[in-house]
């Protein structure tokens, strides 16, 4: 919570500016996700199409299963790895 507080004492115009220049570097992220998906769809794409939207159906519920632990372990509005490397910015940043 504290990340919070040292959030708010900077107004967002000024940080927003200083680290973040509102276009996107990359689109690495986007195409790990497909590429990922991609990989995973390969086990049932020789399948009948019914068994394969099955495939799809079960993997989307694990993925979505998975967000979710994660998401009931956070105490705030930022996940775990997120805290770690706030923690640790906020060290460098004092």
């Amino acid at each position: 919570m504290r990340h919070i507080e040292w959030l708010k004492q900077i107004p967002p115009q000024h940080w927003a500016i200083s680290h973040f220049t509102g276009r996107a570097i990359s689109d690495m992220l986007l195409d790990n996700l497909c590429e990922v998906f991609n990989i995973k769809l390969i086990e049932g794409r020789d399948k009948p199409l019914i068994t394969c939207l099955e495939y799809i159906r079960e993997y989307m519920m694990k993925i979505i299963g998975n967000v979710i632990k994660v998401q009931n372990k956070c105490v705030g509005p930022l996940t775990p790895s997120t805290t770690k490397i706030m923690d640790k910015n906020l060290i460098l940043a004092s």
